[in-house]
């Protein structure tokens, strides 16, 4: 699965539930699958920003290699696309925490599912 469905389902399986997804959609409406949504989003589009990141950080750096050494300005780059890969992983962290909020009112409504 990709997106926002593998984005849910990603969550559910770092709280160690699973997704009804019936229940879900007839849940829709609901403030807890709102917020339930809403993270995955956040986490989808966190993750792929930091990938992306990443690739651009080692192309940099790999290039940097082949021409004998890091110019300041890519040192310059290089440090603000980490930075912003930290303050993406922390917004990341949240929504993982946001969701670990909702596993209650989600159980409630038979969205994620936890073993007994």
């Amino acid at each position: 699965m990709s997106g926002i469905t593998g984005a849910i389902n990603d969550l559910a399986l770092e709280v160690g539930a699973t997704v009804n997804w019936t229940a879900l959609h007839n849940n829709l409406l609901s403030p807890a699958v709102t917020a339930l949504i809403s993270a995955a989003a956040t986490v989808e589009f966190n993750t792929g920003l930091i990938q992306k990141h990443q690739q651009d950080l080692n192309h940099m750096l790999d290039a940097a290699k082949v021409n004998g050494g890091v110019p300041e300005d890519l040192l310059l780059v290089a440090g603000a696309l980490a930075d912003m890969s930290l303050t993406l992983l922390d917004e990341r962290q949240a929504a993982v925490d946001r969701v670990r909020t909702l596993v209650i009112p989600l159980a409630e409504l038979g969205v994620l599912e936890t073993p007994v």
